[in-house]
């Protein structure tokens, strides 16, 4: 019987490292989860400041335009919106390429996130298989202990 309990305990001091091994693995996950929603709100930060400096840009420029626009003539008038369609052109670029950027962003972190949770589901699953075997294998000597001695009370 003693020599039975240590391949038992040899196996269990396994499932405990595997289980180990997949905490450690877990916590890096989560980790690099952190890591990228600080960078996310970092990035969102960046965004933010950079609209505002934007607004702030425009306005600014707004202000010149319509004090020029309205000391000038008809041929101003014209040259100005000509210069303000084109700001807005560049703006919605600008916009269009900033929502590409953190498009792209979003569609790598959606990746990667995938990737570790089928990493993380496949070591589970892994996991699963091996306390599936034990159980089956402390079953067989559960039973085997219990029934070898009533089959020799049997055999009697």
């Amino acid at each position: 019987m003693g020599m039975a309990a240590e391949p038992t305990e040899i196996r269990m001091a396994r499932l405990e490292g595997a289980y180990e091994q997949i905490s450690e693995r877990l916590s890096e996950v989560r980790g690099d989860v952190q890591a990228l929603r600080t960078e996310v709100v970092g990035i969102r930060s960046e965004l933010g400041g950079l609209g505002a400096e934007l607004r702030k840009h425009i306005g600014t420029q707004s202000s010149e335009l319509r004090g020029e626009m309205g000391g000038l003539g008809s041929g101003l008038r014209t040259e100005m919106a000509g210069l303000a369609s084109g700001l807005r052109t560049e703006m919605a670029g600008l916009g269009s390429e900033l929502r590409g950027e953190i498009g792209d962003l979003g569609s790598e972190l959606r990746a990667e996130m995938a990737g570790l949770g089928s990493e993380l589901r496949q070591e589970i699953a892994d996991l699963r298989r091996q306390v599936n075997a034990q159980f089956f294998w402390l079953l067989t000597f559960i039973l085997g202990s219990i029934l070898v001695p009533i089959l020799r009370d049997f055999s009697r």
